[in-house]
């Protein structure tokens, strides 16, 4: 439960509202690839819980997740109304 909690924090702070709805929140994804590349969330792992380890995994795989979702959404925006979109689209069907 607690990772879900964790999951939805980072979800809020990657959101904020705008005028126009949800806008992403770039600074926040900056400081979260930073945390990655910095060895400081290898060190929190090595020095956690098991417990706490398995929570660390378990959002590293929703982070991996998110970036396949992401390129998803990546790929459909760029290549709607195009014959290689139309070719991802029926490819998935």
């Amino acid at each position: 439960m607690y990772l879900y909690y964790e999951f939805m924090n980072i979800l809020t702070k990657l959101y904020k509202k705008g005028a126009r709805g949800m806008i992403l929140n770039e600074k926040y994804i900056d400081e979260l690839i930073e945390y990655l590349r910095s060895g400081n969330l290898a060190e929190d792992f090595e020095y956690s819980t098991e417990e706490r380890r398995y929570e660390i995994l378990d959002f590293l795989e929703k982070l991996m997740e998110l970036g396949e979702v992401a390129d998803e959404a990546a790929t459909k925006i760029i290549f709607k109304n195009t014959q290689l979109g139309a070719f991802f689209e029926n490819s998935q069907k």
